[in-house]
């Protein structure tokens, strides 16, 4: 564990070192160009390099995970597709609220009054009554 905080450590301080290059006061006239243009490079690669390795270091954490306990993965898994259930019942509920509002301005557009009876919402969420919506409990 205190491999990934010390790489933890040397990404942040690569970071610092990338920028700080760039946020310096710098002189013009008494800086060579190519020499600034060659460190930056230089310091780029070395924090993309530790970027990398991080990467490494959390993909290998993740398949261990997998292996040992893929009931984890399991429940990560079920917990973003509940998330993007809930995103889209509620893109859909906002496209039928649109709808609604189109409906109505163009029954006012063409001189009727809009009846209550004709609404185009399904009751009970996305799979209708009784369905599997996601705003039900899912056990």
């Amino acid at each position: 564990m205190s491999d990934k905080g010390n790489l933890v450590q040397q990404f942040e301080d690569a970071f610092q070192k990338s920028i700080s290059i760039l946020t310096e006061d710098d002189d013009i006239m008494g800086r060579n160009h190519q020499t600034t243009a060659n460190a930056i490079d230089e310091r780029i690669t070395h924090f993309t390099d530790l970027a990398r390795q991080l990467e490494t270091y959390f993909i290998q954490k993740r398949f261990l995970i997998y292996n040992y306990r893929p009931e984890m993965v399991l429940k990560e898994d079920t917990a973003e597709l509940k998330s993007e259930l809930v995103r889209k019942d509620e893109l859909i509920r906002k496209h039928y609220d649109k709808l609604q509002q189109w409906q109505g301005m163009l029954a006012d557009v063409q001189g009727v009054q809009p009846s209550g009876n004709g609404s185009v919402r399904p009751q009970g969420g996305v799979g209708g009554p009784g369905g599997s919506g996601a705003g039900g409990p899912i056990g």
